[in-house]
């Protein structure tokens, strides 16, 4: 039997073609294809720390806040202690009584506290120095509320002729924050002249017919029951002045501008710089007060011109002077008439 030779159809010869079409194909789309680059590795990522300082051009260096504390804007003042409502104690209406009290006299020293700011003041304490006293005697002071005041009293008697000074501080110990710490202060000046035993005015024959004791029961004499002085400086005019009040209406004639000197010496850090007697003139001879005004002189502004320097006045009245009823001046406060007056002041910041 004779083998016939096997013949691919026509069908077949086309698929096979594809087939080989399709893979070479294939394979070059591999090649031409771009391989997908691998993920990067991260890095761990570095803490930041915060500068020591930071700054600004033009601007100086500031530090930072540190976290959660907020940060005051540049130029951002703080509120002026004056502005804050706060409570402020201020000492007024010192009164001394009598206004001329004698050695027997036992004097009434007064004088008011004031809270002058907006809120309640707490309880506090009140000193009073009178005399050059180095510990006061000190008063409890019960809550004051805004513009309400109350008065303090102290009694005392001084049994030595002079002059004196009293001196209320309030919130003496410091426990009352105020809008202003440097009106707690408040003094006043007065002079103790030479009384008589209460049990030898009747005998005397002195008249005692003044319940009120607006007038020193010392009458018997004629003295200088209150010396106060006053400083004016200013461009163009610097002196001083003097206010003389008498025990017995004065004969004004017996007034001349030499009854009168006033002897000025000035201290720095505590050494004389300098000393003068000043020169002036008495401006009113009343029978009840007089006055005296010194020339212009540098020293009416130079004693409180800084910290570190005060002036010492020393005033003179001599004797010569008579009251109206011819009664000459007992200057030096023993009693009996005769004997110059003589007063110590103090002008400064700080002073003895």
């Amino acid at each position: 039997m004779q083998r016939q030779p096997r013949m691919i159809s026509m069908a077949a010869l086309v698929t096979l073609l594809v087939f080989v079409s399709t893979a070479i194909w294939a394979a070059d789309a591999v090649k031409s294809t771009q391989p997908i680059p691998a993920a990067p590795q991260l890095k761990t990522p570095t803490t930041l720390k915060p500068p020591s300082t930071l700054k600004i051009d033009g601007q100086s260096p500031v530090r930072p806040a540190a976290p959660g504390i907020p940060v005051k804007p540049a130029g951002v003042k703080e509120i002026p202690s004056t502005m804050r409502i706060q409570p402020d104690l201020v000492i007024t209406n010192i009164k001394i009584e009598p206004a001329n009290p004698t050695t027997y006299d036992t004097i009434k020293f007064s004088a008011q506290v004031t809270n002058t700011g907006a809120t309640l003041a707490p309880a506090s304490k009140v000193a009073v120095f009178i005399g050059g006293e180095t510990y006061p005697v000190t008063f409890n002071q019960p809550p004051i509320g805004p513009n309400a005041t109350k008065v303090v009293v102290r009694e005392f008697q001084m049994d030595k002729v002079g002059g004196y000074q009293v001196k209320f501080v309030a919130d003496v110990d410091g426990v009352v924050a105020e809008s202003n710490e440097g009106n707690n202060t408040g003094k006043r000046a007065f002079r103790v002249i030479k009384g008589i035993p209460p049990n030898a005015v009747g005998a005397a024959g002195l008249d005692v017919s003044n319940p009120a004791r607006d007038i020193p029961r010392m009458t018997i004499v004629f003295q200088i029951g209150e010396a106060n002085m006053h400083n004016y400086s200013f461009p163009g005019n610097s002196n001083f002045v003097f206010y003389l009040r008498p025990t017995k209406s004065v004969d004004t004639a017996t007034v001349e501008e030499s009854v009168i000197q006033v002897h000025l010496k000035y201290f720095n850090n505590g050494a004389l710089q300098d000393e003068q007697t000043l020169s002036g003139h008495f401006a009113s001879k009343g029978p009840n007060l007089m006055r005296w005004e010194s020339d212009q002189t540098p020293y009416g502004g130079n004693c409180t011109s800084t910290t570190t320097c005060y002036c010492e006045v020393n005033l003179t009245l001599q004797d010569n002077i008579l009251s109206q009823d011819g009664v000459q001046l007992d200057g030096d406060g023993d009693g009996q008439p005769g004997g110059d007056y003589h007063h110590q002041f103090f002008l400064g910041m700080y002073h003895p």
